[in-house]
């Protein structure tokens, strides 16, 4: 279904192959997790796909075990890593299919400088078109199984942030809290942490803060921003809490916040632009008096963390039915930012939250 529905995009642009080498491309074709690899950019995973045929999986000699076993495509061609040259295993495939003077699609914003060289100077007669925003756009919108998996995910990380949240107690330690943040996270059911940031008082100033070795003092703002990789797929969420009791200026604060977000989710239904959400985010916090913190207001989720469409300036994509977005204003007040982050399933009705466990409209959590 997924090649299928990538060929049709090529025909419509006129590509007369894509190399997809992404590696959330590379999974999302082959539903093999470790076939693609983000910790070694000279291994090179790549989907060849014809514009009418069958695609070809290139891989590293070593995944081969797990391509036979994983592999939805089942043509697959090896080479061995630091031994053969994998762009010209990619260039002679695409010489076979006779199309080494055709229109190639290429993903050029995580492809190395050092294979796209490759691949022009194997393939000169060749036309590279960008193609990241074709292959992007056939996992915009998810199936059932993928809704399904984001739904648990976030869920399971909202409840591993409340638990560790839930000590965040006067004298214990800053970096205890993160600790437990990836502690819980595993507990909870991650494959594999993706990102936690965690930040408490001056450090919750900063965009992604690192927890230090002090302990917490009572009143101060202690935030994370933690997600894990599920099945390959990724959550990600935003809390804030204040360590003992919140201040009625801290509430006021948060209930703003909240209540945009609040507002932002109601609106997310199918025909609305991305672009559009964004901009009401920025005119509820000038109708407040809030302090924008970040660039974007969010982000669509999936195998990336921050895929498309983007819920920020200049993105024109227009939801549409079942796609799966982070809604995550933030503001700047009292010396720290103050960020919530939900995950939310665009429906007809509007946004429907995936993402709680709990409460979080108050500061303090129980």
């Amino acid at each position: 279904m997924e090649i299928q529905r990538i060929q049709q995009k090529m025909r419509e642009q006129k590509l007369d192959a894509l190399i997809a080498t992404a590696h959330d491309t590379v999974f999302y074709l082959t539903k093999a997790y470790n076939i693609p690899s983000r910790s070694f950019p000279t291994r090179l995973s790549a989907v060849l796909i014809p514009a009418d045929g069958e695609p070809v999986l290139v891989a590293c000699e070593i995944q081969r075990p797990l391509a036979e076993k994983s592999s939805k495509i089942r043509s697959i061609r090896y080479y061995r890593e630091y031994i053969d040259s994998p762009s010209e295993l990619v260039a002679g495939i695409i010489k076979s299919w006779g199309l080494d003077s055709a229109r190639i699609g290429i993903e050029k914003v995580t492809l190395s400088a050092m294979f796209y060289d490759e691949f022009r100077a194997l393939l000169p007669q060749a036309e590279f078109i960008p193609a990241d925003a074709l292959t992007a756009g056939v996992r915009m919108v998810k199936t059932p199984e993928e809704i399904d998996l984001l739904s648990r995910s976030a869920y399971a990380t909202d409840i591993a942030i409340r638990k560790a949240f839930l000590q965040a107690k006067p004298g214990v330690m800053e970096r205890e809290i993160q600790n437990q943040l990836g502690i819980q996270l595993l507990a909870a059911g991650a494959d594999s942490i993706d990102h936690i940031t965690c930040g408490a008082g001056k450090t919750s100033a900063l965009s992604h803060p690192r927890a230090e070795m002090r302990p917490l003092e009572s009143g101060e703002t202690i935030r994370t921003d933690t997600g894990g990789v599920f099945a390959g797929y990724m959550s990600d969420l935003a809390r804030t809490v204040i360590v003992g009791e919140a201040s009625a200026e801290q509430n006021e604060y948060w209930a703003l916040l909240y209540g945009i977000q609040t507002r932002l989710i109601s609106e997310a239904r199918p025909g609305v632009k991305a672009e559009d959400l964004h901009k009401l985010c920025l005119e509820l916090f000038a109708q407040h008096g809030l302090i924008f913190a970040y660039t974007i207001t969010g982000h669509a989720l999936g195998l990336g963390q921050h895929d498309h469409p983007i819920i920020g300036p200049n993105e024109e994509i227009v939801l549409e039915e079942n796609m799966v977005l982070n809604f995550e204003p933030a503001h700047r007040n009292l010396g720290a930012i103050m960020h919530i982050e939900d995950t939310v399933l665009v429906t007809p009705e509007g946004g429907k939250i995936l993402s709680r466990c709990g409460d979080w409209s108050k500061l303090n959590i129980s």
